[in-house]
């Protein structure tokens, strides 16, 4: 039951049968069925009405932290790396747990803010990255279109991390000899690799 706290009091009640009895639509609900029930705090921007008591006295509630070095690592186990999303998403979140859902922080009205949803949804960040990748978009077109995503100062520092991976060369380049020297600059502090073995890379 996803928002179940966007519904009203009428339709909470609706779901006392549902959660006590198991029961819908003058049908019981198998063994083994679990009813699992979802919402956003008002503080994070969601729509939000009062659940009624004999609603919370059947659940079992829950709060989860979604901008936690936990959180963002079940999050990269459980879903990043098995969907292919876009390394420099990845490696950007490993740097900056605290993006992973910046809602608290960003909660302006009307404005985007970085969550699971923006960066791995259809049309999120990820694919906006792969399109960049793939010359769909050109820099400051990607640029635009993540700043409607996840904001500009978020989105800014996601493209400098693009950046930074664009810099490295294909691992395989080096091994295989097509790539015989690789001089990165040691007096950028940001680069990608640290700088006790920024130098010559045969």
């Amino acid at each position: 039951l996803d928002e179940i706290n966007h519904a009203d009091a009428t339709m909470q009640s609706t779901v006392y049968t549902l959660l006590q009895d198991r029961m819908i639509c003058g049908k019981k609900l198998s063994e083994g069925v679990v009813i699992v029930a979802a919402g956003n705090f008002a503080k994070n921007g969601g729509k939000a009405n009062t659940l009624l008591k004999p609603v919370i006295n059947r659940c079992l509630l829950m709060s989860v932290e979604s901008n936690t070095e936990k959180a963002l690592k079940v999050w990269l186990e459980d879903y990043a790396y098995g969907n292919n999303i876009h390394t420099s998403v990845v490696s950007f979140l490993e740097k900056n747990p605290s993006k992973l859902n910046t809602n608290n922080v960003d909660n302006q009205p009307n404005m985007p803010f970085c969550s699971q949803r923006a960066y791995g949804g259809s049309g999120g960040v990820s694919d906006v990255m792969y399109e960049l990748d793939s010359g769909f978009f050109t820099e400051s077109e990607a640029f635009t279109t993540l700043a409607g995503l996840i904001g500009d100062h978020n989105a800014s520092d996601l493209m400098k991390e693009y950046r930074y991976g664009a810099a490295l060369p294909n691992p395989i380049n080096p091994l295989d000899g097509t790539t015989a020297h690789i001089h990165l600059d040691k007096n950028n502090v940001h680069s990608p690799i640290p700088n006790y073995i920024i130098g010559y890379i045969v």
